[in-house]
């Protein structure tokens, strides 16, 4: 049940992110975000619902996207994404079943399964659509991640309120 849904799980390659690896001249590697995405991290602020980001990646880009953002807690190099949800969800004294997830590749199925809330983007492979709550309309790396949070406040029955709360303070919020 949605009203359950205390806290917010989410991978970032295949969802921030297109899954397109940038490789420059110097070797140097670049992911692009979708700014679309930095509106749901205020609209899960809103809704007093702590942000949690599990992925596998670990780069200087991914931080930095994140501190500008106050993204508080971010685990990277993170391998069992179910694992590492558990251990910090105890922190939390919460469980999976409280828990929305979004992700978008193999590695995430373990959590897609558990969370009592989840969400794969539209171009996630099948065996993830078929295990997931919701699959979004939207694709990676183009503004699903706001999407999931949008889908959550629509679910919870407060999409409106959290809207008419974001337009009225539109100017505190940073992204």
């Amino acid at each position: 049940m949605m009203s359950d849904i205390r806290i917010v799980l989410s991978d970032v390659d295949g969802v921030w992110t297109d899954r397109k690896i940038y490789i420059g001249e110097d070797g140097s590697h670049f992911r692009a975000y979708s700014g679309e995405d930095s509106i749901g991290v205020v609209l899960l602020k809103i809704m007093q619902l702590p942000l949690i980001i599990l992925t596998g990646e670990d780069n200087t880009s991914l931080k930095h996207r994140m501190e500008r953002l106050k993204v508080a807690h971010l685990y990277t190099g993170v391998r069992n994404k179910l694992y590492m949800a558990e251990q910090i969800l105890k922190k939390f004294d919460l469980n999976l079943s409280q828990a929305a997830f979004i992700g978008d590749d193999l590695n995430d199925l373990p959590l897609i399964r558990a969370a009592g809330f989840s969400a794969v983007p539209a171009n996630a492979m099948q065996l993830l659509k078929e295990n997931a709550t919701v699959t979004l309309s939207k694709t990676s790396g183009n503004g699903v991640f706001r999407e999931f949070c949008e889908e959550i406040a629509k679910r919870k029955g407060i999409f409106n309120q959290v809207i008419e709360e974001y337009t009225r303070n539109i100017t505190k919020f940073t992204y």
